[in-house]
């Protein structure tokens, strides 16, 4: 051994003399072994001494030829390159399999341990090699290897090869199949080798690079292998998993005997082999012929896994699942449905309220390779479909009332609302048995972030579950939540304020004739239900006057969600939060949407029914005494005014033919409730009447402002109403009888709203925001009426001007001005009640009064273009 001149020409000459096939490997390895042994230190050149014109660049080339020179280890890896490229190509691939073989036996006497094909090399060589060497000759080979594949890649047809994977040590005979063959067992090799390297992981700067080495060129080779040679891919996979059948029978005193380091073997390629598939993925699509030749091998390597690694180590098991994930994306396979998925529901149902961090992750790539089987298999799953959904909605639960937040929580979460999406638009027309639960999955109340991702499975269930099915659960589920004494009023309000959305995304999607035979109806009388038991579930614990802030939840710059707004309608903002407010938008763009499909009989039917509910058992609208109007019929007012004002908008020239005629009434009757029960408020918190003066204190009549709920909310809701109807009335013209009579009926309840602003601080947003509507509904109002109208409106409004308080008599004003300023000449009928009125105000002892008397003069003057000054005068 220690004779032989190490060189190229005389290994390979030894290697041909004894059959290349037989010995190169052997040859090469030996080769790296005795230079590592007789390597000596390389000492620095001799600077040349010539003389030359300038020495400087003399140096200067000696020490970039110093720098460029190859090393020792480069000169030898050229040399073993060149032996392994000088023999036939059939010949240099079963060697340089054979050598990954050579080289697992090598690491495997470094940590002492046995393969079953032992080490070429005399135990008495790797000895007398210290640990730093032999990770150098071991490296060495790695790059070798490398360098190889590199420049030469794989041999072209590697699939059509017949190959039988469990055959060891019949591989040396030249036959078909034997080049595929050793590319499979020398894959397997690099993963022996690559297992040990990371089993027990040293920090030497030789088996850090040895280890990142062996990794980069089972990297490479994988993914060579899976992108150009699928079947020889999986064969390989099986041989390195020891696949029962489809690997060589071990031996009981080997490595591969030792189950902690199969387990380790067996869990380093499954993650290296989907790293590989997922390369594969992002290179090219699977085409039918590469699922063909590795059906029999990918189909035992499932069957494996499932029966090997999908119960135990938690860690394991996500791997194993990951791995799974890839192959079931590569193609579709049978044994993913009988074997993986019940193990996937098995293992998910068996997780508990607060499964450890392990579990967690393995329960995240679960989920993920449930949802690819779903999208994978389709309708194939049909058979295993109670074993997935139940287990994957019941751990979606326990996620809602798990407070865990830990990352792997969180990731956990989002994988369960996809599987369930999965299962929406895969399945959607068979999970009936399970919309119930997903409603409640849903509908749960959740962190904002969450909240999109169940408001993206609610719009899966909307897309994938036909529409009659879904809409049967939704209304099944429109229940009075507040009954459940167990069930948080917050979360029964997030419950109905959803549930109301599926009513919107479905019937927005809807037809004419799905519509019509399926009437809503007493659903949406159990959704407008909700706001009155909300209110009354409230008051069981809190003061009427927190619900503003704490149950209304008032935004005044909400907007009427119309079809303009679908678009746009997240839960993020209408049912992310609990609101009483938003829950009454919500059910009256329900109700306007459902009326859009009906003909005009019938929409008539179906507003009288919600007049009925509203008033309860009173002729109009809040018309108990006034002592006796309870909060819930205030809360059904609200509700009413909702569904009338969105159905208002969505369909223009309804409010004329149906609805005015119908509500104006109603309207009237709200209106005076709001009026009494402020002014009773007022007069309970302001026992002696205090006449406001300029000198005066403000607050001690400001009462109502803290003092709002629902005669504010019942007054803006009529008048934002009435403004826009009668808006739309002003195209019709002052003769038309509606509007007329309309106006009859409501002129004196709106005019007397300002009676409360005497009670309203003035930089309130109350004061502003109803001031806002009342002068909107007044003009709006005059638009729409005849002369004596007109007159009749100035009239009314000015004669709040001899009211004693000022703030009144200002908001008077501006209300007179506002509808000159909008309606200018067409209100010129009206001047002599303006003069005669505002004549009286100039003195005003309030300044403001004053002021805004002298800009509505100049608005006036503006629009006759006459001088007021002497008819004021007089």
């Amino acid at each position: 051994f220690q004779a032989v001149e190490v060189s190229k020409t005389t290994s390979l000459a030894w290697a041909s003399s004894s059959g290349t096939r037989a010995s190169l490997d052997f040859t090469i390895l030996l080769m790296l072994v005795r230079r590592a042994r007789q390597e000596q230190p390389v000492m620095p050149k001799k600077k040349r001494r010539k003389k030359r014109s300038d020495p400087i660049n003399e140096e200067v080339d000696e020490a970039l030829e110093a720098l460029t020179a190859p090393s020792s280890e480069e000169l030898l890896l050229d040399e073993v390159f060149e032996m392994l490229t000088a023999v036939e190509p059939s010949e240099r691939y079963h060697a340089f399999g054979i050598f990954l073989m050579d080289l697992a036996a090598w690491c495997s006497k470094m940590k002492s341990s046995e393969l079953p094909w032992g080490a070429l090399v005399p135990d008495e060589v790797i000895a007398e090699l210290d640990e730093d060497m032999s990770f150098r000759v071991l490296g060495q080979g790695v790059q070798l290897a490398s360098r190889f594949l590199l420049e030469h890649g794989l041999p072209d047809e590697l699939d059509t090869e017949e190959v039988d994977t469990s055959v060891l040590l019949e591989m040396m005979e030249e036959k078909e199949g034997s080049i595929a063959l050793a590319l499979s067992h020398g894959l397997r090799s690099l993963c022996i080798i690559e297992a040990l390297l990371t089993q027990t992981p040293g920090q030497s700067r030789e088996e850090v690079q040895c280890r990142k080495q062996t990794q980069d060129l089972q990297g490479l080779l994988m993914r060579s292998l899976s992108v150009n040679h699928p079947a020889t891919f999986f064969r390989a996979l099986c041989l390195s998993l020891g696949v029962k059948g489809k690997a060589p029978k071990g031996n009981a005193s080997t490595l591969l005997a030792e189950q902690e380091f199969v387990s380790h073997l067996s869990s380093r390629v499954m993650r290296a082999a989907a790293k590989a598939l997922k390369d594969r993925r992002d290179i090219r699509d699977d085409d039918e012929e590469a699922e063909e030749g590795s059906a029999t091998s990918r189909e035992a390597i499932i069957q494996h896994v499932c029966k090997r690694f999908l119960s135990g180590d938690h860690a394991e098991m996500g791997t194993s699942w990951e791995f799974l994930d890839e192959i079931c994306r590569f193609s579709q396979s049978s044994s993913m449905l009988s074997s993986a998925l019940p193990k996937a529901g098995t293992f998910l149902a068996s997780l508990a309220t607060s499964p450890d961090e392990a579990a967690t992750r393995a329960a995240v790539k679960c989920c993920q390779c449930v949802e690819t089987m779903v999208f994978t298999l389709g309708h194939g799953i049909l058979p295993k479909l109670n074993d997935i959904t139940q287990p994957l909605l019941d751990l979606a639960q326990r996620v809602v009332q798990s407070s865990q937040s830990s990352e792997s929580a969180l990731d956990l979460d989002g994988q369960i609302l996809q599987a369930l999406g999965a299962l929406c638009r895969s399945v959607g027309g068979v999970l009936s048995p399970f919309l119930g639960q997903f409603l409640q999955v849903v509908c749960a109340p959740a962190s904002l972030l969450r909240t999109k991702s169940l408001e993206e499975l609610a719009s899966q269930l909307v897309d994938g579950v036909p529409h009659r099915l879904l809409l049967k659960e939704v209304q099944k589920a429109t229940v009075d939540p507040f009954k459940d004494s167990e069930m948080d009023l917050e979360e029964a309000m997030i419950r109905s304020q959803r549930l109301s959305t599926f009513y919107l995304w479905i019937l927005v999607k809807a037809t004419p004739e799905f519509a019509a035979s399926h009437d809503i109806m007493p659903s949406l009388l159990r959704l407008f239900g909700c706001s009155g038991s909300a209110v009354r579930a409230f008051l069981s614990t809190a003061d009427a006057q927190e619900i503003p802030l704490r149950l209304l939840k008032r935004e005044p710059s909400m907007e009427l969600i119309t079809s303009s707004h679908m678009q746009d309608l997240s839960w993020s903002n209408v049912a992310q939060d609990a609101s009483l407010q938003r829950l009454q938008m919500l059910g009256g763009a329900c109700f306007a949407r459902f009326c859009l499909f009906l003909e005009p009989d019938d929409v008539k039917t179906r507003i009288a029914k919600v007049l009925d509910w509203a008033r309860g058992k009173q002729d109009k609208l809040l018309a108990r005494p006034k002592n006796e109007v309870r909060d819930e019929d205030a809360s059904k007012t609200l509700a009413l005014m909702a569904a009338l004002t969105t159905l208002a908008v969505e369909a223009e020239g309804l409010a004329e033919e149906l609805l005015m005629p119908l509500a104006n009434k109603d309207i009237s009757s709200a209106l005076k409730a709001s009026h009494s029960v402020a002014l009773r408020l007022a007069r309970e918190k302001l026992p002696r009447k205090k006449r406001r003066t300029l000198s005066g204190s403000r607050t001690d009549k400001e009462v109502l402002s803290s003092q709002s709920w629902w005669w504010y909310d019942v007054a803006m809701a009529c008048l934002n109403f009435l403004g826009l109807a009668f808006k739309q009335g002003s195209n019709s013209g002052p003769e038309a009888k509606v509007w007329a009579e309309s106006f009859e009926e409501l002129l004196e309840p709106c005019v007397s709203i300002l009676d409360v602003f005497e009670f309203l601080a003035v930089d309130d947003a109350i004061c502003s925001g109803l001031a806002r509507v009342l002068q909107s509904a007044l003009v709006a109002m005059t638009a729409s009426s005849a002369e004596d109208g007109v007159k009749r409106m100035m009239q009314a409004v000015l004669e709040k001007t001899r009211s004693e308080d000022a703030e009144v008599v200002l908001m008077a004003l501006r209300c007179a001005h506002r509808i000159w300023s909008d309606l200018g000449i067409q209100v010129v009928m009206s001047l002599s009640e303006v003069v005669m009125y505002t004549s009286e105000l100039q003195d005003h002892e309030d300044s403001r009064v004053e002021t805004e008397v002298k800009a509505m003069v100049r608005t006036i003057e503006d629009c006759t273009g006459e001088s007021l000054h002497d008819a004021m005068k007089t």
